[in-house]
This record gives structure tokens, sequence and C-alpha cells, in this order.
């Protein structure tokens, strides 16, 4: 084997150990900022749970209220009709009791049971004068059934029937709070 075939051998091999070398290196750099971006974000994870501390997130678009449903709080009222043995109502219970606290609408919660489910112990029996005023004449309830009530003239708003999750409820008043608002302001002229 010649001088000048054994050079070029030996180069290339030496290229290569430094190409390997230098990517190892490049990549434990990377590791290493890596792993100390894992640790800051442990070290903040357990300084808030330390202090109790509530580390804030933007809410999604598809999570804002429309200020029409802020407004509702002035003088309307939810109004939910439900049995404590339908799992649909259970799991809208929770749901019901977040929007409501966050928009401050208070609920008027009605058991066809007479069973209060956990989110609303306060919730009353039904009686034929409720069930007339928010169903007519029709004594077949579906459950969950949700209203919006007008506390100054009585005026019931039907939401939905059935379950909703958060995501759907907050879509129902954001399209319903505005055509509430509409319908009452002429109403009013």
């Amino acid at each position: 084997m010649n001088k000048k075939c054994y050079l070029k051998k030996y180069f290339k091999k030496i290229s290569l150990a430094m190409s390997i070398g230098l990517f190892f290196i490049g990549s434990s750099s990377w590791a290493n900022e890596t792993l100390t971006q894992m640790k800051a974000m442990v070290h903040a994870r357990q300084m808030s749970q330390e202090t109790n501390a509530v580390i804030p997130i933007a809410q999604p678009d598809y999570l804002k209220i429309n200020p029409d449903v802020y407004r509702l709080k002035a003088h309307d009222v939810f109004v939910l009709f439900y049995r404590s043995t339908c799992p649909h109502c259970q799991r809208f219970d929770p749901v019901l009791k977040q929007v409501s606290d966050q928009t401050k609408i208070p609920v008027i919660a009605f058991t066809t049971d007479g069973i209060a489910l956990p989110a609303f112990p306060n919730s009353r029996a039904i009686n034929q004068d409720v069930i007339t005023h928010f169903f007519g004449e029709n004594t077949d309830i579906k459950v969950p059934t949700l209203f919006i009530l007008n506390r100054l003239n009585g005026n019931a708003y039907p939401v939905s029937e059935g379950e909703l999750n958060i995501l759907d409820l907050i879509h129902r008043l954001n399209e319903l709070a505005p055509k509430i608002w509409q319908y009452e302001e002429n109403k009013n002229v």
C-alpha cells in the first residue's frame, strides 16, 4: 500500500472520529440545556405547590364568555330541572355550577325526585305550578333541562335540554344572551 493511499484512509478515519465527537459534544450541550429547562419547570411547579400559588394560564377564545352573558346577572337566574339518579344530570351539575360561579348568575335548581345533587344542595322539590310555568301542560319533563328566567317579568328562555359540556354551554349562552337582551329591550319600548 502506498503512502498516499494510507494517509488518505487515515485522514478519513480522523475526520469521521472528529465528526462523531463534535456531534456528541453538541448533543450533550443540547441535552444539558434541555435538562436545565426541565429543572426550572419542576422548580416552578414545586414553588407554586408550596405557596399554594396559582400559575395564571391564558383563557382560550372558545372559553371566553360574551359580556351580554355577564349582564344577565342583574335580573336573571338559571333554572335547572334534574333527577339525582340521572347520569347526565350528575355530569351537568358541576358544569353549570362552574359557569354560574364565573358569571355570578344564581341557580334555582328543582329536583324531580326530591334528592339534591352536590353542586346545588338547596334544590327545591318540583310542583305543578313550576311545571306549568316552564313546560306548559306537558308533564313529560326531560332532564337535565336548563332555562334562564327573568326575575322581574317572569319570562323564561330555554337554554338546553340534555347534558352539555362546558364548551357547549358557554357557546349556547354566548349566542342566546344577545337575543334575550334584544327581545327584552324591544319588549319594553
